[in-house]
């Protein structure tokens, strides 16, 4: 068995979209990231962009943490697509878009609200080191991102 810490920085890191991709419970641990900001620029098929973090070395995020086997990575596959994953600090790895991938599309409401209430459970800061889209599509009446 083989495990490595996970960054969790957007839907994640709430509890109930993390254990339905990891099929089982999970522990989230908060954590401080310097040298990286979280960008809405993960495209996706949809039309939409997600959360995606790029290196920025004036500031820092706060995110949290769950630990994987290496053997689970493949259950991320679909929910993460065309990210890599990155080692953002020592020890602690994120799944990433890379610079080639980035485009700035709507986000959803309905996913902006699973951020915020996964990071508000957590006591996390979301505003820190987060650059907010420009364009949000309202779901609020049927959300979609769940």
């Amino acid at each position: 068995m083989t495990v490595m810490n996970v960054v969790a920085y957007g839907s994640l890191m709430y509890r109930p979209s993390l254990e339905a991709t990891l099929r089982r419970p999970a522990g989230l641990t908060r954590i401080t990231i310097p040298g990286w900001r979280r960008v809405f620029n993960a495209p996706f098929p949809d039309g939409l962009s997600y959360l995606n973090i790029q290196p920025a070395l004036s500031t820092q995020l706060e995110a949290a943490y769950f630990t994987v086997d290496r053997s689970e990575l493949p259950l991320f596959a679909d929910r993460e697509a065309g990210s890599e994953l990155v080692e953002v600090m020592s020890g602690y790895h994120a799944f990433v878009w890379p610079r080639t991938a980035w485009r700035e599309l709507p986000v959803l409401r309905s996913y902006l609200d699973v951020c915020r209430r996964g990071a508000a459970g957590l006591g996390v800061n979301l505003d820190l080191g987060t650059t907010w889209p420009l364009v949000v599509r309202d779901d609020t009446a049927n959300p979609v991102y769940r």
